[in-house]
């Protein structure tokens, strides 16, 4: 998701730079032959504990009699108002007349800046404000313009990953060798308190008792892992007696390492943009058994670089 936003940023802020913006700034009219993208693909560069590179080519045609030369091109990317990514060119890029030219750009992602983005990302309703603040050094005609670049953008995915988190199907579980069951009807799953290290989900279990006797529940443990990468794991107490033809609700609470956060963005990338979620609550039964009452994996995968391409 965060890349996606980062990577169409990119791209506009580029295009914005590169592919005309200057030339109708400063010679309104159209007296000029304005530039035109023909060409974009991405692909992951440098993926580590700390970084994240996106190298970017453009394709750029001039269609106009004249030569231009970009200088320099650099932006910086801010979400939810936390710097996340800078770019800039490898090296200066002529435009030459009525021919294509390819243009490098890469953007560095800060891996370590993940963390504060995850908690300004559920604390904002699952919203991401994506902002791009640069300049494009551009030289033609023997004038050098200073081209600033300027986008924003909001962006909320759908549906949201709390929604993907609720269990409205009723199944039954086992808490006796003899098959007495309780029924676990539905599971709501909503945020709860986010601070720099941890993020809270809270779940609110309906739960009912088709027996004719009082069950005693005393301990629930959960886990949470992506990709392999266990963010989340403990225990808690419940000391709950279901009584006979009871329904009760619980609230349970799942607590998220945020530190591991920019891990499963290592994670998501170098396994091509895919994540497996598990999150699992377990309930020790009376006689001491662990016996999931809740379950919920679903796969996140992306294709965030080629979605960015053109055409």
């Amino acid at each position: 998701m965060l890349k996606k936003v980062i990577a169409i940023a990119v791209i506009i802020c580029v295009l914005a730079a590169i592919a005309g913006y200057g030339y109708v700034t400063f010679f309104p009219g159209g007296r000029l032959a304005v530039p035109e993208l023909k060409e974009a693909h991405h692909e992951w560069g440098v993926v580590n504990e700390t970084v994240t590179e996106i190298k970017s080519t453009f394709i750029i045609y001039n269609p106009g009699g004249y030569s231009a030369r970009i200088e320099d091109l650099v932006y910086d990317i801010f979400v939810n108002d936390i710097k996340m990514a800078t770019g800039r060119l490898a090296k200066p890029v002529e435009l030459k007349p009525r021919r294509n030219s390819t243009v490098r750009v890469s953007t560095f992602i800060d891996n370590t800046k993940i963390p504060d983005l995850w908690v300004s990302y559920i604390t904002n309703n699952e919203t991401l404000h994506v902002e791009v603040k640069g300049e494009a050094l551009v030289k033609a005609f023997g004038l050098t313009f200073h081209v600033p670049i300027r986008f924003t953008r909001d962006y909320r995915p759908e549906p949201p990953l709390e929604e993907r988190l609720d269990v409205n199907e009723p199944h039954n579980v086992t808490i006796f060798p003899n098959g007495t069951y309780i029924t676990v009807e539905r599971v709501d799953t909503s945020w709860g308190e986010v601070s720099q290290e941890t993020t809270v989900l809270i779940h609110n279990i309906t739960i009912y008792n088709p027996n004719n006797i009082p069950i005693a529940l005393t301990e629930m443990n959960y886990t949470a892992v992506v990709n392999g990468l266990s963010i989340a794991e403990g225990e808690q107490p419940v000391n709950v007696i279901l009584g006979r033809k009871e329904r009760r609700w619980l609230l349970v609470y799942t607590y998220i390492d945020n530190t591991l956060i920019d891990d499963w963005w290592v994670s998501h990338v170098r396994n091509g943009e895919r994540s497996t979620v598990e999150i699992t609550i377990y309930l020790i039964t009376p006689l001491g058994a662990q016996v999931p009452i809740y379950e919920r994996t679903f796969t996140i995968e992306t294709d965030l670089l080629g979605a960015a391409s053109y055409p």
